[in-house]
Protein backbone atom coordinates (compact mmCIF):
# COMPACT_ATOMS: atom_id res chain seq x y z
CA UNK A 1 0.00 0.00 0.00
CA UNK A 2 1.34 3.40 -0.97
CA UNK A 3 2.00 6.17 1.51
CA UNK A 4 -0.75 8.38 0.07
CA UNK A 5 -3.31 5.57 0.41
CA UNK A 6 -2.17 4.91 3.97
CA UNK A 7 -2.50 8.57 4.90
CA UNK A 8 -5.94 8.86 3.34
CA UNK A 9 -7.16 5.88 5.40
CA UNK A 10 -5.87 7.31 8.68
CA UNK A 11 -7.99 10.44 9.51
CA UNK A 12 -7.70 12.92 11.09
CA UNK A 13 -3.94 12.73 11.62
CA UNK A 14 -3.50 11.17 8.21
CA UNK A 15 -5.28 14.10 6.57
CA UNK A 16 -2.88 16.59 8.16
CA UNK A 17 0.15 14.61 7.06
CA UNK A 18 -1.33 14.21 3.60
CA UNK A 19 -1.74 17.97 3.33
CA UNK A 20 1.86 18.52 4.42
CA UNK A 21 3.09 15.89 2.00
CA UNK A 22 1.22 17.50 -0.89
CA UNK A 23 2.54 20.93 0.04
CA UNK A 24 6.09 19.63 0.10
CA UNK A 25 5.59 18.11 -3.34
CA UNK A 26 4.20 21.41 -4.64
CA UNK A 27 7.13 23.34 -3.20
CA UNK A 28 9.60 20.90 -4.71
CA UNK A 29 7.95 21.33 -8.11
CA UNK A 30 7.97 25.11 -7.67
CA UNK A 31 11.65 25.15 -6.77
CA UNK A 32 12.50 22.94 -9.75
CA UNK A 33 10.46 25.17 -12.05
CA UNK A 34 12.12 28.27 -10.61
CA UNK A 35 15.57 26.79 -11.27
CA UNK A 36 14.60 25.96 -14.86
CA UNK A 37 13.30 29.49 -15.40
CA UNK A 38 16.43 30.94 -13.87
CA UNK A 39 18.69 28.91 -16.14
CA UNK A 40 16.68 29.73 -19.27
CA UNK A 41 16.52 33.42 -18.37
CA UNK A 42 20.27 33.55 -17.79
CA UNK A 43 21.00 31.82 -21.08
CA UNK A 44 18.75 34.19 -23.04
CA UNK A 45 20.26 37.26 -21.42
CA UNK A 46 23.80 36.00 -21.94
CA UNK A 47 23.10 35.40 -25.62
CA UNK A 48 21.70 38.92 -26.02
CA UNK A 49 24.64 40.37 -24.12
CA UNK A 50 27.17 38.55 -26.30
CA UNK A 51 25.32 39.67 -29.42
CA UNK A 52 25.54 43.33 -28.45
CA UNK A 53 29.18 42.99 -27.40
CA UNK A 54 30.02 41.48 -30.79
CA UNK A 55 28.04 44.19 -32.58
CA UNK A 56 29.85 46.91 -30.64
CA UNK A 57 33.25 45.43 -31.47
CA UNK A 58 32.44 45.12 -35.18
CA UNK A 59 31.23 48.72 -35.32
CA UNK A 60 34.32 49.92 -33.49
CA UNK A 61 36.54 48.08 -35.99
CA UNK A 62 34.69 49.70 -38.90
CA UNK A 63 35.06 53.13 -37.32
CA UNK A 64 38.80 52.60 -36.81
CA UNK A 65 39.19 51.44 -40.41
CA UNK A 66 37.23 54.40 -41.76
CA UNK A 67 39.16 56.85 -39.58
CA UNK A 68 42.44 55.48 -40.92
CA UNK A 69 41.09 55.75 -44.46
CA UNK A 70 40.20 59.41 -43.93
CA UNK A 71 43.63 60.16 -42.48
CA UNK A 72 45.35 58.45 -45.41
CA UNK A 73 43.29 60.45 -47.90
CA UNK A 74 44.13 63.71 -46.16
CA UNK A 75 47.84 62.84 -46.17
CA UNK A 76 47.85 61.73 -49.80
CA UNK A 77 46.27 64.99 -50.94
CA UNK A 78 48.06 67.44 -48.71
CA UNK A 79 50.03 68.70 -51.70
CA UNK A 80 48.70 71.81 -53.45
CA UNK A 81 49.83 70.72 -56.93
CA UNK A 82 48.63 67.61 -58.77
CA UNK A 83 49.49 66.57 -62.37
CA UNK A 84 46.67 67.14 -64.82
CA UNK A 85 46.86 63.50 -65.95
CA UNK A 86 46.11 62.31 -62.44
CA UNK A 87 43.27 64.80 -62.15
CA UNK A 88 41.73 63.54 -65.39
CA UNK A 89 42.01 59.98 -64.13
CA UNK A 90 40.43 61.03 -60.85
CA UNK A 91 37.61 62.82 -62.62
CA UNK A 92 36.88 59.64 -64.59
CA UNK A 93 36.02 57.57 -61.56
CA UNK A 94 34.56 60.58 -59.78
CA UNK A 95 31.88 60.54 -62.47
CA UNK A 96 31.21 56.90 -61.57
CA UNK A 97 30.99 57.95 -57.93
CA UNK A 98 28.41 60.61 -58.73
CA UNK A 99 26.43 58.08 -60.78
CA UNK A 100 26.44 55.80 -57.76
CA UNK A 101 24.97 58.53 -55.61
CA UNK A 102 22.27 59.27 -58.21
CA UNK A 103 21.34 55.62 -58.69
CA UNK A 104 21.30 55.17 -54.91
CA UNK A 105 18.81 58.01 -54.56
CA UNK A 106 16.60 56.44 -57.22
CA UNK A 107 16.70 53.08 -55.49
CA UNK A 108 15.55 54.65 -52.26
CA UNK A 109 12.19 55.23 -53.94
CA UNK A 110 11.85 51.55 -54.89
CA UNK A 111 10.48 48.71 -52.80
CA UNK A 112 13.90 47.43 -51.70
CA UNK A 113 14.95 48.11 -48.12
CA UNK A 114 17.19 51.06 -47.25
CA UNK A 115 19.61 48.73 -45.50
CA UNK A 116 20.15 46.67 -48.67
CA UNK A 117 20.62 49.85 -50.69
CA UNK A 118 23.07 51.17 -48.15
CA UNK A 119 25.13 47.97 -48.23
CA UNK A 120 25.22 47.94 -52.04
CA UNK A 121 26.22 51.61 -52.23
CA UNK A 122 28.84 51.14 -49.53
CA UNK A 123 30.52 48.36 -51.51
CA UNK A 124 30.61 50.45 -54.68
CA UNK A 125 31.74 53.60 -52.91
CA UNK A 126 34.34 51.61 -51.00
CA UNK A 127 35.81 50.44 -54.30
CA UNK A 128 35.91 54.01 -55.58
CA UNK A 129 37.61 55.17 -52.40
CA UNK A 130 40.31 52.55 -52.77
CA UNK A 131 40.86 53.70 -56.34
CA UNK A 132 41.05 57.28 -55.10
CA UNK A 133 43.61 56.40 -52.44
CA UNK A 134 45.59 54.31 -54.91
CA UNK A 135 45.69 57.23 -57.32
CA UNK A 136 47.00 59.39 -54.49
CA UNK A 137 50.26 57.48 -54.25
CA UNK A 138 50.74 57.72 -58.02
CA UNK A 139 50.04 61.43 -58.02
CA UNK A 140 52.82 62.14 -55.54
CA UNK A 141 55.28 60.24 -57.72
CA UNK A 142 54.46 62.29 -60.83
CA UNK A 143 56.54 65.26 -61.87
CA UNK A 144 54.61 68.47 -61.25
CA UNK A 145 57.28 70.73 -62.69
CA UNK A 146 55.89 70.32 -66.23
CA UNK A 147 52.64 72.07 -65.35
CA UNK A 148 52.17 75.63 -66.41
CA UNK A 149 51.08 78.25 -63.90
CA UNK A 150 47.55 78.20 -65.32
CA UNK A 151 47.35 74.41 -65.11
CA UNK A 152 48.59 74.45 -61.54
CA UNK A 153 45.95 76.99 -60.64
CA UNK A 154 43.24 74.94 -62.35
CA UNK A 155 44.32 71.73 -60.64
CA UNK A 156 44.52 73.45 -57.29
CA UNK A 157 40.97 74.73 -57.69
CA UNK A 158 39.59 71.35 -58.82
CA UNK A 159 41.25 68.96 -56.39
CA UNK A 160 39.67 70.16 -53.14
CA UNK A 161 36.28 69.54 -54.72
CA UNK A 162 37.16 65.88 -55.27
CA UNK A 163 38.60 65.45 -51.80
CA UNK A 164 35.79 67.31 -50.11
CA UNK A 165 33.14 65.14 -51.77
CA UNK A 166 34.73 61.91 -50.59
CA UNK A 167 35.68 63.18 -47.15
CA UNK A 168 32.16 64.43 -46.57
CA UNK A 169 30.76 61.04 -47.55
CA UNK A 170 33.26 59.16 -45.40
CA UNK A 171 32.68 61.38 -42.38
CA UNK A 172 28.94 60.88 -42.78
CA UNK A 173 29.51 57.11 -42.72
CA UNK A 174 31.71 57.54 -39.68
CA UNK A 175 29.00 59.51 -37.87
CA UNK A 176 26.42 56.82 -38.70
CA UNK A 177 28.71 54.10 -37.37
CA UNK A 178 29.33 56.06 -34.18
CA UNK A 179 25.58 56.39 -33.68
CA UNK A 180 25.08 52.66 -34.23
CA UNK A 181 27.88 51.96 -31.77
CA UNK A 182 26.23 54.21 -29.20
CA UNK A 183 22.93 52.35 -29.60
CA UNK A 184 24.68 48.97 -29.34
CA UNK A 185 26.44 50.08 -26.16
CA UNK A 186 23.16 51.30 -24.68
CA UNK A 187 21.54 47.94 -25.45
CA UNK A 188 24.49 46.10 -23.95
CA UNK A 189 24.20 48.08 -20.72
CA UNK A 190 20.46 47.35 -20.61
CA UNK A 191 21.15 43.63 -21.03
CA UNK A 192 23.72 43.69 -18.23
CA UNK A 193 21.24 45.47 -15.97
CA UNK A 194 18.47 43.01 -16.85
CA UNK A 195 20.83 40.09 -16.19
CA UNK A 196 21.69 41.38 -12.71
CA UNK A 197 18.01 42.01 -11.93
CA UNK A 198 17.17 38.48 -13.06
CA UNK A 199 19.84 37.06 -10.77
CA UNK A 200 18.48 39.03 -7.80
CA UNK A 201 14.88 37.95 -8.48
CA UNK A 202 15.88 34.31 -8.76
CA UNK A 203 17.82 34.50 -5.49
CA UNK A 204 14.79 35.98 -3.75
CA UNK A 205 12.47 33.35 -5.24
CA UNK A 206 14.78 30.49 -4.28
CA UNK A 207 15.07 31.84 -0.74
CA UNK A 208 11.29 32.16 -0.48
CA UNK A 209 10.76 28.58 -1.66
CA UNK A 210 13.31 27.26 0.85
CA UNK A 211 11.67 29.24 3.64
CA UNK A 212 8.23 27.86 2.77
CA UNK A 213 9.62 24.35 2.54
CA UNK A 214 11.26 24.69 5.95
CA UNK A 215 8.05 26.08 7.49
CA UNK A 216 5.95 23.19 6.16
CA UNK A 217 8.49 20.61 7.28
CA UNK A 218 8.49 22.06 10.78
Amino acid sequence: MGILTHLKESPPLGTAYLFIFEQLESLADLESHANDLQEQSHQNLLQELEKYKKSSQELQDKIDELTLEIENMQQNYASDVTPSKAVNRTHSWLSDYKKTLISGNKRRGSESSSEENSDEESRTIGKLRRTFLSNGSQIHEADGSTLSADNKKTVKNKQPTVVDILLKDMMHDQACLLRKLQIAEENRLKMEKAFKQSENKNKILSGLVRSMSGAVSA
